[in-house]
């Protein structure tokens, strides 16, 4: 992020003060040969938070948080320092806990933003409660559709930084240029000149910074990949793997990936996240596969709900705005559960889940979530989403669908080797370049071993495929009028018999054109009715038109590329009503012939 200054605060010798510039002239420029030291003084007097233990976080501004490092005062730990840092901006967060080893009850806190430069310094005073608050830095030119993080330090009278309880601190943004989260990051969004304020409210002490935001120059290029990462859930291990995958297939600029990307410590799932909060980054190539080396557009700060889909909405909107393209990807990463929520422990469960929150977005949020906005390819990195019912909420918002019938391995799509095509060769059709989704899954060798089943489907012949399920329901649904004691059994046989998908008390989704071959059997065998042989015949060639491209191994043998719920009644009562919220339930029949099957 820009700084138009180096920050400054006078070093007091006896305290070690606080002093945010660069000593001297060595390490300096990009190489890691810089250091930051940081100096506590554990006596001093005044009202302010105590404690006996402190932990040092320091953050590249626009980068991932460093090890932190924990001072315990019955160890006489009075600092640490910081060294092989790249020169740059540095957020400095310090915490103060009532127990050693940072344990007990967290108390206090400051922070500030450290110019790094060879040697800096950062120096805190335990005990005095604030004279006044220094927001730096006090001058930033931001642009538009970008952040810039401040921080609010806490001084003495003497100008040495102390601590002050959790959430002190409020922030506005002046001027109609932006917004302030309440970590102190503000988003630009008009340009203009305004200012940001921080307020320590007990003692309504305030301080300003001066902010320019400068107009944000779109550049239109041949493709954009907008990825809608939500690791706020026990993924969160493979968010940094395929961000790295993305970074290492983003050598073309004319093929930009664009990621909205989540993190949170959620005990049992996420323990030790690179980041916690929101971010938005533009990928730059790179090959180092164990570190992120992209650009931080904006961070979001924490509070985002993944799991709404206005949050999905605004991402999308943005992405086109501001990364404009002839053609666009736009990946859901995450968990899936197929159409529904599911019911007791899964009652959230969509897709897209936010376990920091407790939200999903529900399936028949996804036209909403998507509005105005058309996509060329939607790609499904989630589980079970490749169904009839998931890919009629959003058959008018694209136009290619790719994705799983199955529960894919937790790493998901290759990023690396599928957007390399992308990259060799953006002047490709669409339907070419979908497809690789398909073959490079499939080539992945540690998945030999899982269930894989990948499709490509023409969002615009989803229709024609729900009135063939339309007028196979209604025919369906009269011979169970007509021929009871047959029609039990051979639906019974012809769901046991076809193609499941991660079947469990609330899932019962089935290949549907393997369905319609075993319905077929049972037909044969016991009730000869040509209507049910002919619906079923219509689903199939209706299928075989929307599905462009499939690939399965043999750990799901007989997948063909889209699957349906082939619920009985006696599961189908407990999610009917969320069920008749879909498109397919209101265009078609099938509702009706799930309430009533056996």
């Amino acid at each position: 992020m820009p700084m138009s200054r180096p920050l400054l605060l006078a070093l007091l010798p006896a305290l070690g003060a606080l002093v945010l510039s660069g000593c001297g002239g060595g390490g300096g420029g990009g190489r890691a040969g810089n250091s930051l030291a940081y100096q506590t003084t554990w006596n001093g007097s005044g009202a302010g938070p105590i404690g006996v233990s402190q932990r040092i976080t320091i953050t590249p501004v626009g980068g991932t948080p460093l090890p932190s490092f924990i001072l315990d005062r019955d160890g006489n730990v009075n600092g640490h320092t910081f060294t092989g840092l790249t020169a740059g901006s540095y957020l400095v967060t310090v915490e103060l806990a009532t127990a050693a080893g940072f344990g007990g009850v967290k108390t206090g806190g400051t922070s500030t933003v450290v110019q790094v430069s060879g040697h800096s310094t950062f120096a805190t005073l335990l005990g005095p409660v604030p004279t006044h608050i220094d927001v730096n830095p006090t001058i930033a030119t931001v642009t538009q559709g970008t952040s810039q993080q401040f921080a609010a330090t806490p001084l003495d009278a003497a100008n040495v930084a102390v601590f002050v309880e959790p959430n002190s601190f409020t922030w506005q943004s002046l001027g109609g240029i932006g917004t302030v989260s309440d970590t102190g990051t503000f988003t630009a969004t008009t340009p203009g000149s305004g200012s940001v304020v921080a307020k320590y409210v007990p003692q309504n002490f305030t301080d300003a910074a001066s902010i320019t935001v400068t107009p944000f120059t779109p550049l239109h290029t041949k493709w954009t990949v907008l990825v809608y990462m939500n690791a706020a859930n026990d993924l969160d291990t493979f968010g940094d793997l395929n961000i790295n995958q993305m970074e290492k297939a983003a050598g073309n600029p004319d093929v930009r990936f664009v990621v909205q990307w989540k993190q949170a410590v959620i005990t049992g799932e996420s323990e030790s996240p690179s980041f916690v909060g929101t971010r938005r980054y533009l990928l730059q190539h790179d090959t180092d596969v164990n570190n992120v080396h992209s650009q931080l557009v904006q961070d979001m700060g924490t509070g985002v709900d993944m799991g709404d889909w206005h949050t999905l909405n605004d991402f999308i909107s943005w992405g086109k705005t501001f990364y404009p393209s002839d053609r666009t990807v736009l990946v859901i990463w995450n968990h899936g559960n197929g159409w529904h929520r599911g019911i007791n422990t899964d009652a959230t469960r969509g897709v897209s889940y936010d376990d920091d929150m407790g939200t999903s977005i529900q399936t028949w949020e996804l036209g909403q979530a998507i509005g105005t906005n058309h996509v060329n390819i939607f790609a499904w990195d989630a589980s079970l989403m490749q169904m009839l019912e998931c890919n009629n909420e959003i058959r008018d918002k694209t136009d290619l669908i790719v994705g799983s019938e199955e529960s894919p391995p937790g790493a998901g799509y290759p990023y690396d080797t599928i957007f390399q095509h992308f990259a060799d060769n953006p002047d490709a059709t669409t339907v070419s370049l979908a497809k690789n989704f398909v073959d490079e899954t499939l080539l992945v060798p540690s998945y030999a071993s899982q269930k894989i089943t990948q499709s490509v489907i023409e969002a615009d012949k989803l229709s024609d495929l729900s009135n063939a399920v339309n007028l196979l329901a209604s025919t369906l649904n009269q011979e169970e009028i007509a021929n009871r004691t047959d029609f039990d059994l051979y639906i019974q046989t012809a769901r046991l018999n076809a193609q499941a998908y991660s079947q469990s008390s609330s899932r019962t989704y089935r290949d549907l054109i393997g369905l319609t071959q075993e319905l077929d059997k049972t037909v044969g065998a016991y009730t000869p009715t040509g209507g049910i042989l002919t619906g079923d015949a219509t689903v199939r060639t209706a299928a075989a038109a929307a599905i462009l491209y499939e690939g399965h191994n043999a750990n799901s043998p007989n997948s063909h590329g889209i699957a349906i719920d082939f619920s009985p009644k006696s599961r189908f009562v407990n999610y009917g009503s969320d069920y008749s919220l879909l498109r397919l339930a209101q265009d078609t029949e099938w509702d009706e012939f799930l309430a009533a099957a056996p």
